[in-house]
Parts: C-alpha cells; sequence; structure tokens
C-alpha cells in the first residue's frame, strides 16, 4: 500500500526564507535566481503628470494612469502586494523603509491609478552601477493586460536616464509564473551566478 507523499512547504515560506537573506539597497527583495537585462524612466523628484494608457481588456470607456510612486501611496500598493500570491514583504518592506527607498532613488518607482485606487506598483534604484526592481506588482484583477510590463519599461527607462546600464532582480526558485514573465520581457537568466546575502 502506498503511502501519502508528504505535504510540500507553502512557497512563501521559501520565499520569507529567502528574503531574510537578500538585501541589495537598504530593501529587502522578494525573489531568487538572479536575472539580467535592461532598459531604463524618468529621475524627477516630483510626480509628473500621469501618463494614459488604455489596458486590453479593461473597460475601454475609462483608462488606466501611470505616474511616480510618492509614500502617500504606500498602503494602496501595500494592499496590492499582499493581494499577490507569492510576494513576501519582509523587512525593510515597511513605510519608513519604502520611504527611505524612495528617497535615495527619486523619481524611479512607479504605480498604475484609477483614479485614487492603485492597481500596480514597481520599486526601482540603482547603486550608481546596476538598476534594481523590487516588488513588481499587479492586482490579480488586472493582470495579463500589459499592466506589469508597462510599469517595468517605464522604470527601465528611468535607469537609462540616470546613465545605469544593467539591471538585475532576484526571482524565487518556486516562482515559476513571475520568472516567466521576466522571460517574456527579455530578461535572461544568468550563467554561473550564485545568489547570496547577509543581513547587516
Amino acid at each position: 500500500m502506498s503511502l501519502p507523499s508528504p505535504k510540500l512547504a507553502q512557497p512563501q515560506i521559501k520565499v520569507a526564507r529567502i528574503a531574510r537573506t537578500m538585501r541589495l539597497n537598504c530593501f529587502t527583495l522578494f525573489q531568487s535566481d538572479i536575472h539580467r537585462n535592461l532598459q531604463p524612466r524618468s529621475r524627477n523628484p516630483q510626480p509628473k503628470t500621469p501618463h494614459r494608457a488604455s489596458i486590453s481588456g479593461y473597460n475601454m470607456s475609462r483608462n488606466i494612469d501611470t505616474r511616480e510612486f510618492s509614500i502617500s501611496d504606500y498602503d494602496g500598493a501595500l494592499q496590492v502586494w499582499q493581494r499577490v500570491e507569492g510576494l513576501e514583504i519582509a523587512e525593510g518592506g515597511d513605510r519608513e523603509g519604502i520611504a527611505r527607498f524612495l528617497a535615495r532613488n527619486p523619481g524611479l518607482s512607479r504605480v498604475a491609478i484609477d483614479g485614487s485606487a492603485i492597481l500596480g506598483v514597481a520599486l526601482c534604484g540603482h547603486d550608481g552601477r546596476r538598476g534594481h526592481i523590487y516588488h513588481l506588482a499587479v492586482d490579480p484583477a488586472y493582470q495579463r493586460r500589459g499592466l506589469g510590463k508597462r510599469l517595468l519599461d517605464e522604470c527601465l527607462d528611468g535607469l537609462r536616464r540616470a546613465g545605469v546600464q544593467r539591471a538585475i532582480i532576484l526571482v524565487a526558485d518556486d516562482n515559476q509564473r513571475g520568472a516567466e514573465f521576466w522571460k517574456r520581457c527579455g530578461w535572461e537568466t544568468i550563467p554561473g551566478a550564485i545568489a547570496m546575502g547577509i543581513d547587516v
């Protein structure tokens, strides 16, 4: 008689374990498996006029705007992050940590909005040499409509304007859907690289 298979650990546990050990730019990364490519967008200290774009599949009589992420968007962004499966908010992801991150990287992070509602978020920064994308997330009700890629492209455009020529991310090894998204956007696994980190 065959024995039942042991229950697998929830993906969130692995992601949390990764998040506790991976820190870059005073912000905890949530993903694991280094990827590359770069395409950077704007470095304005204050939010500019929102970018307006029709999203395929969304009510075509309405438009979704994208603009710079400000700390006043934090609560709405947190709700989006909490609704996205596999995304873990660990150390550095509280309001104070995000405020420090935004101050160090003005004009690079983006949000997608419908009126006052936050539909998508992308945190973006750099260390002067390499760009980093963190916590890119779209509300599940608005996924697979090109909104995540739009936010990503705007972040990468900002990195370009800042003179950054390369960006990296970390993707959890059990986040297959996330890995497929990054590959569709042109990112590639870096052969021979191992992600490492330490708490400081």
